[in-house]
């Protein structure tokens, strides 16, 4: 079945509610949802999995103020038209105080409905009500004889008072029949009238009055059980799909109870099983900050970081006392004069290539005195420098220590857990290893993962369509990034412009039509990437990944590269760029890069961002936090 919009909605007091609620729901249903919190509060961000969709209530449902209910109870209204324009057929939307029980079963969905929920239940009341019952009690009495003087009652007979906090739609069908409109002017009826209702109140009469019975559907009252006292034990109800926390909220103090089902629910909700304990390493010649820099290793140490602690988890982190990341807690490896001393040779926010041996094992050892006070047997520890591993190991031989290193020769041979940049590269290294036996391991391979590097985020660059008439060249400046064929291209094309971004010790006779800028700080490579006509990756070695074709993609413009390495992973050969072998590879692509559309570049680029590999670092770090092989779910 295809994926379903699982989608909240609220305030700003409700966000990290939300975002536990949908941990539970997939923890029960993995890959089933894609999860949405719609929200008025332009501040929100998304977490870990969580997107979030901005709404401004004025514009969705006008009014509501003096009806009693928030603004944001309102905004499942518009949502459906929202996600079926995502491609989502089916949404289904959640109280942020529901707890998901188990696993559940989508086979009954079908194609006829409209929306669907469960039957409210009231003391000494039938299971079922009928119509007259809800326009009688359910709303206010007074408001039945305006609905009947206005409306024609279409379904009597109708059983129907849907309750909230678990409702599911046909996104396509609420679109086709205008579901949105009709209910918002319902309401607007009722509240010039003098008869406020609230959201699924008139959800329920629009049912009623305006709507064939086949639009909607009952779940089992198992899909929202609320109706038990708190105070009293279990009285039925054993097999509860998804608990309404109606009575006690999860997060609230004071949580005794005698009722079974919501002791379960509590203990659900408390139970945070993926949650980990981790530590992760900055790099010794950069601070790890949110300013854009071009130290790739810098960027991957500030949104690994920051993302795992956004996720839920326990992140400790271990830098200089400028890095800017989120965690748990900050341990001090260094400060600014320590970098200047050392390693800064540009200013501090660009990329320093320069390396330092001194500094490096003075950084790491003090990282690893700070992780003798601070590790905890089954803890994770996240290196970005290769070299930090054979430092650590010495002081924590059984630790499960993670290789993240961008890789550009070999793992570490002291630990058996490896994030590779690419799969290219993945293979490349096994290669090798199998030449140089004793390199590590073999035998651990089974350990090892693919993790594209985390160096962006969605909004970090800037998106452009329109294209200024050059071509641009970021990185180091060496022989094996293939600066020379660039001057190549220049003198190819002499009435074309190129601009070289960059730093290093390779040194070239510029021609007239190219230009040196030095290198970039945030904001100027966002301009210069966001308006170049294309990015020239001539990389002449192997790229373990090779960032620039993702940043370029993000920014709507095109890779025009070498066919092979990381190259091969990232840029979709005519669609994104042109992968070329041959040097007039590079000139048919010159020539040809107006083909190229800037908005399939974004949206392939876009699953390399941080935001969709936070996902596949929690995946891999929760199987390697097995205690062995023969762990079994």
């Amino acid at each position: 079945m295809e994926k379903i919009a699982l989608f909240s909605n609220g305030d700003k007091n409700y966000f990290l509610k939300a975002k536990r609620c949908f941990e539970i729901f997939e923890q029960f249903n993995p890959g089933v949802f894609d999860f949405y919190y719609v929200t008025s509060d332009t501040n929100a961000k998304s977490l870990g999995n969580m997107n979030v969709i901005i709404l401004n209530t004025d514009d969705y449902i006008e009014g509501f103020t003096d009806t009693g209910y928030t603004a944001e109870s309102f905004l499942y209204y518009p949502t459906p038209d929202i996600l079926y324009k995502k491609g989502y057929k089916y949404s289904m939307c959640v109280d942020a105080d529901t707890v998901c029980m188990k696993k559940l079963d989508f086979s009954w969905i079908g194609e006829d409905f409209v929306y669907a929920g469960a039957k409210r239940f009231r003391d000494n009341l039938k299971e079922e009500v009928d119509a007259w019952y809800f326009l009688n009690v359910v709303t206010n009495p007074e408001t039945i004889n305006f609905l009947e003087n206005t409306f024609e009652l279409q379904n009597k007979n109708n059983i129907i008072e849907i309750m909230d906090a678990v409702l599911i739609f046909n996104n396509e069908n609420w679109v086709k029949h205008n579901i949105y409109n009709k209910a918002y002017s319902l309401f607007r009826k009722c509240k010039d009238a003098g008869y406020p209702m609230r959201d699924t109140d008139i959800l329920s009469a629009l049912l009623i009055l305006d709507t064939p019975k086949s639009f909607w559907k009952h779940l089992p009252p198992t899909w929202n059980w609320y109706y038990e006292d708190p105070r009293n034990k279990s009285n039925g109800g054993e097999d509860v799909n998804i608990l309404h926390m109606l009575a006690v909220k999860p997060w609230a103090k004071n949580k005794i109870t005698k009722n079974r089902n919501i002791q379960k629910g509590l203990s659900i909700w408390n139970k945070k099983d993926k949650k980990m304990r981790l530590h992760i390493l900055g790099i010794a010649r950069n601070a790890s900050t949110s300013t854009l820099t071009m130290d790739p290793y810098a960027m991957i140490s500030y949104y690994t970081t920051t993302y795992l602690h956004r996720a839920g988890h326990e992140v400790h982190y271990y830098g200089y006392k400028e890095s800017t990341v989120e965690c748990t807690k900050k341990w001090e490896c260094g400060n600014r004069e320590f970098l200047e001393k050392y390693y800064i040779t540009e200013g501090f926010e660009k990329t320093h290539w320069k390396n330092s041996d001194e500094g490096c094992e003075i950084f790491f050892n003090k990282a690893k005195d700070h992780l003798l006070k601070n590790y905890k047997d089954s803890d994770i520890i996240i290196c970005n420098w290769s070299p930090a591993v054979d430092i650590l190991r010495r002081s924590f031989p059984y630790a499960k220590i993670v290789d993240g290193n961008i890789n550009h020769r070999s793992p570490s041979s002291a630990t058996s857990y490896h994030v590779h940049s690419s799969i290219t590269n993945q293979h490349f290294l096994y290669g090798a290893a199998a030449e140089r036996k004793g390199d590590y391991d073999t035998e651990d391979h089974w350990q090892d993962t693919v993790i594209y590097p985390m160096a962006n985020e969605l909004d970090n660059f800037i998106y452009k369509k329109n294209k200024k008439d050059y071509f641009f060249f970021m990185g180091r400046l060496g022989h094996n990034k293939g600066i020379h064929i660039l001057r190549d291209l220049a003198a190819h094309f002499p009435n074309k412009k190129f601009i070289i971004a960059g730093q290093g010790s390779m040194i070239i006779d510029l021609l007239p039509n190219m230009e040196f800028v030095g290198c970039l700080n945030g904001e100027e490579k966002k301009e210069y990437l966001s308006d170049a006509k294309a990015m020239i990756s001539p990389s002449v070695y192997s790229e373990p990944f090779g960032l620039t074709p993702v940043e370029a993609g993000l920014s709507g413009t095109p890779t025009i590269c070498t066919d092979w390495g990381g190259y091969t992973e990232n840029v979709l050969d005519g669609v994104t760029g042109f992968r070329c072998t041959y040097f007039n590879d590079f000139v048919n692509a010159i020539n040809n890069i107006e083909t190229l559309k800037p908005e399939d570049c974004r949206k392939f680029s876009e699953r390399f961002a941080a935001e969709t590999l936070i996902k596949d670092w929690e995946k891999y770090l929760d199987k390697i936090n097995r205690d062995s092989w023969y762990d079994v779910d």
